[in-house]
């Protein structure tokens, strides 16, 4: 977790291992507008929302002014994505789903359907930050500037700019573990983490073409 530690991994297992790809599974927070607890996102862009210059004029809120570099998924891969999406088989991990906080709450009042929406795969952009935040209103300015925000962490756009250093393929897959509000917690941390590693396996047997 964090992006030192995840540029120092990454280039010592690239160095070691000279792979065909760099690869990252794990949790972050997401657009409770656009992803339910546990959905899967696959980054077809990472982005550093960071970096830049924050500038604070006399008795105003500081205004940030974004450096934005972006890292984007190979062009096929984003066409596998889309079909990893449609076509992959989610009947087990959605078994295995834990209920949200909303679907608990809603068990209360029967004129409320109890059940949290089906759990889905979606393919968009996951901005970096330094720290983590409880924010509600995160997403609607990353929205700004990056239209396809669906996910943020504090490491995948590090494991990016690794990759592109080392010319290497890149692809990471997230699950939601929070929404990054007043309801985040550790309940679908595990489940979050079986569920990317669970779709990250399934992308690579299914389109990783390594070299000889």
């Amino acid at each position: 977790m964090g992006d030192r530690t995840t540029a120092i991994r990454a280039q010592q297992l690239v160095t070691d291992l000279d792979p065909a790809c760099v690869a990252m599974c794990g949790i972050c927070a997401g657009d409770r507008e656009k992803v339910s607890l546990g959905d899967v996102i696959i980054a077809e862009q990472l982005y550093d929302y960071d970096e830049g210059k924050s500038v604070a004029e006399p008795e105003a809120k500081p205004e940030m002014f974004h450096n934005l570099r972006t890292f984007n998924l190979r062009a096929k891969w984003k066409m596998d994505a889309a079909y990893l999406a449609q076509e992959m088989d989610l009947s087990a991990l959605s078994s295995a789903r834990p209920p949200s906080k909303d679907a608990q709450r809603r068990r209360l009042h029967p004129d409320r359907p109890p059940a949290d929406p089906p759990l889905r795969i979606h393919v968009g952009a996951i901005g970096t930050g330094r720290a983590v935040r409880e924010d509600p209103q995160r997403f609607e300015r990353l929205r700004r500037l990056v239209r396809t925000t669906l996910g943020a962490d504090t490491e995948a756009v590090f494991l990016g700019d690794v990759a592109a250093r080392f010319q290497k393929r890149v692809i990471v897959i997230k699950a939601v573990s929070d929404h990054a509000d007043q309801d985040k917690d550790n309940s679908f941390r595990a489940f979050a983490c079986r569920a990317s590693a669970e779709v990250l396996l399934a992308f690579l047997v299914n389109f990783l073409d390594p070299d000889v």
